[in-house]
Order: C-alpha cells, then structure tokens, then sequence
C-alpha cells in the first residue's frame, strides 16, 4: 500500500456529474407541478380581486341608493300608519 503525504480531498469527476444528473431529474419532474401551481395561483388572485371589486361596487351602490329611496321608504311608513291591519305575506293593506 502506499502512503500518500498529500491525500487529496474533494469530488470526482464521475460524482460531480450524478449530482448534476440527479438535480436534473428532480427539476423535470418539478417544473410542470410548479407551472400548474402557479396557473392556478394566478387564477386564485384573479378571482379574489373580481369579486372584491364587485363586494366594493355593491356597496357603492347600495349607499347612492340608500339616500335616494329615502324619501319613497318615509312616503310607504306613512301609508302603513294610515292603514289598520298590514298583511305582510300578501302585502295587503286593508283598513
């Protein structure tokens, strides 16, 4: 056996290269799992900012016509008063 005074110390050539082969692998069997998650991630995003776009427009839209059914919501508590019996099943109103 020889005694070697200067070991080298380090990777070979042939295990450097079934590293790399291994990484290799691993990343073709992870891209198309990445791009499917990230389509639907995207599509997630997109969904979440449609509908909160359509929470803040509904509720634009209900303040504008809070004030303006006002008047027509005072002339119908009025006309409840002025009636006896209010039939609330039918919406009659019956003196």
């Amino acid at each position: 056996m020889h005694d070697r005074k200067n070991s080298e110390t380090g990777f070979t050539l042939i295990e450097t290269m079934i590293v790399v082969a291994i990484i290799g692998i691993a990343t073709a069997l992870a891209v198309p799992n990445y791009l499917v998650w990230h389509s639907r991630s995207e599509l997630r995003r997109g969904i979440t900012e449609v509908q909160n776009q359509l929470l803040l427009a509904r509720m634009a839209a209900l303040s504008r016509s809070a004030s303006r059914m006002e008047p027509y919501r005072r002339r119908r508590q009025m006309q409840r008063q002025e009636h006896r019996y209010w039939f609330p099943a039918c919406g009659c109103l019956m003196s």
